[in-house]
């Protein structure tokens, strides 16, 4: 019998030392992967800013320098802005006003149009204040956004592409204003199109843009106008500029 069981070992032997090697083989590779694992979340953690939060997304800038026009043709010209930057309506936001209200005093219907070339990317009702939001792109990463609408232009959809001039939609109707007329109102928002927000539900411009250099030349006379014309001491004194405060020289 014992020599039977000798046989037995000398001829599967091999099987047990598979076995080990099996065994030693996950040992090792269960302590790499968690050694892996814990050098990952160090690393991460160290690469937290000094507020302990993750450190911020870089955005892949546009290399491109795109040509803007004003959301509305020079006969439809608004009666006031609200500049970026400012803080009187918008003392919680980081930089101030991240934007370009556009306003109207006018029975007149008021049409806005594209300030850009570029694709529809969304276009979403705005529960908070019942607009509607139109967010586009370019194919580089520009993009413009169309907030506060009243209604879009009905034969819009999402992948249309659109060129400067293109009917987008009408602005807010808020009411009477000056004079018994109807106030009207857009914000409007330039910038890079968030390439890392993956949620195309709240995917919009960020970061957010001074747009002065970019407007053509028309545009950049005729918006530095109705600035200049609008009768807001207050605003004047709180962002004296089209681009102020957090805004001022946020070009890029």
């Amino acid at each position: 019998m014992n020599n039977e069981k000798k046989s037995y070992i000398k001829r599967f032997w091999w099987l047990g030392l598979i076995l080990i090697v099996l065994i030693v083989g996950f040992v090792y590779g269960w302590i790499t992967g968690h050694r892996a694992s814990r050098l990952d979340n160090e690393n991460k953690a160290a690469a937290e800013n000094e507020t302990g939060e993750p450190p911020e997304i870089q955005i892949v800038r546009p290399t491109s320098t795109p040509v803007l026009s004003l959301p509305f043709a020079a006969s439809d010209a608004p009666d006031a802005l609200i500049p970026m930057g400012e803080t009187i309506f918008h003392a919680d936001a980081a930089l101030g006003h991240p934007g370009l209200d556009f306003q109207w005093n006018t029975n007149k219907e008021i049409r806005i149009i594209a300030s850009l070339d570029a694709a529809i990317v969304d276009i979403r009702d705005t529960v908070s204040n019942a607009t509607v939001m139109v967010v586009t792109k370019t194919d580089d990463g520009w993009g413009v956004d169309y907030c506060g609408l009243d209604a879009t232009n009905p034969n819009l959809k999402v992948g249309d592409k659109v060129k400067i001039g293109d009917f987008i939609g009408w602005p807010n109707n808020e009411g009477k204003g000056k004079n018994g007329q109807d106030y009207k109102n857009i914000h409007w928002q330039f910038g890079y199109y968030d390439v890392a927000q993956k949620d195309l539900s709240i995917a919009a411009v960020e970061p957010r843009l001074c747009p002065m250099i970019y407007f053509d030349s028309a545009s950049k006379i005729l918006i530095e106008k109705i600035w200049a014309e609008t009768n807001s001491p207050e605003m004047k004194a709180n962002a004296p500029e089209i681009c102020s405060g957090g805004y001022e020289d946020k070009f890029r």
